[in-house]
């Protein structure tokens, strides 16, 4: 039994220095970057690489759409009488139905949003375009019962 133990730690240490190794470590990156980071073929372009303004400004109102679906939510599941767990499942269960009632009326579906959400958290020129686009919206009234501050 020892025996086995024994040559088994060998394995596991000779993989454990061969990922070490200068080549080792450089084949791991590699892997890595060949399965997270697709390469784009000169010339070609890839159709996520390009987002109108039209787009952004759709997504902008859709995700502030959504910011307001899920406060109004956080609110609900923070009151008294909805912490037992069957009252936040049935919220929470309607949470998504809203949500995705939500995409479908500005027109995106959850993997068409989730996609611009990675862009816009990864692209620095969409997510300037985004912020901006945001900031275009009209301001919302705050929510009955909070205190609006005074203005300058």
């Amino acid at each position: 039994m020892l025996h086995l133990i024994t040559a088994g730690c060998a394995t596991l240490l000779t993989l454990a220095l061969s990922a070490a190794t200068p080549t080792g470590r450089v084949a791991a990156q590699q892997t890595t970057r060949q399965v997270s980071q697709p390469v784009a073929l000169p010339g070609t372009q890839s159709p996520d690489s390009v987002i109108t303004q039209a787009v952004i400004d759709s997504f902008a109102r859709t995700h502030a759409a959504v910011a307001a679906l899920r406060d109004r939510y956080q609110a609900l599941l923070a009151e008294p009488q909805n912490k037992t767990n069957e009252e936040q499942d049935k919220l929470h269960e309607k949470l998504v139905d809203e949500r995705l009632a939500v995409l479908k009326a500005h027109g995106f579906t959850p993997a068409e949003f989730a996609r611009l959400i990675r862009r816009v958290s990864a692209d620095t020129a969409a997510r300037r375009a985004f912020d901006a686009a945001l900031a275009r919206l009209p301001k919302q009234a705050p929510p009955a019962g909070e205190r609006v501050p005074p203005a300058d």
